[in-house]
């Protein structure tokens, strides 16, 4: 008979998610149930994606001021050559929040997205060394920040 109940209780308590502690701990433990909710900041999980159009806000920012805007004039193209704009380290910054949105951006923006921090580490190397060889493409600089924009430009708030 003790057997009977036992497993009844077990069934009972793996189907509604009870633990198997006695009622003196149940008080306890309710406090604990609305901070296992996660804060507004935590971390996406790998599989929580954001829509193109979020990830898009969050790239073009306020008045078209976010962090494409700043990527793209960090590096100042004219008439066939290029130099940069800002210290290295404001660059780093931009790097930092373009990898955080390529975390939860939907399928095809985060390849665009990891070409635009390729590119802009690249620009970053080249401004720090002032290398003649160094491995900075401007060419495709540009074509990655157009990509980028056409791509966004439905979304932007104007």
């Amino acid at each position: 008979m003790r057997k009977t109940a036992a497993i009844a209780a077990l069934a009972l308590m793996l189907t509604t998610g009870c633990s198997a502690a006695g009622p003196e701990t149940e008080p306890a433990a309710a406090p604990a149930a609305p901070s296992a909710t996660p804060a507004p900041s935590a971390t996406p999980t790998a599989s929580a994606k954001d829509s193109l159009e979020q990830s898009c806000r969050k790239l073009l920012g306020p008045e078209g001021k976010g962090v494409l805007s700043q990527a793209s004039y960090f590096v100042r193209i004219n008439e066939g050559t290029y130099g940069f704009n800002g210290p290295a380290e404001s660059a780093r910054t931009v790097e930092k929040q373009i990898r955080s949105i390529a975390l939860t951006a939907p399928e095809g923006l985060d390849v665009q997205l990891d070409e635009l921090v390729s590119s802009l580490g690249k620009a970053i190397i080249a401004a720090e060394s002032q290398a003649a060889g160094s491995s900075f493409d401007m060419f495709a600089w540009q074509s990655t920040i157009a990509d980028l924009q056409a791509t966004c430009a439905p979304y932007e708030v104007g």
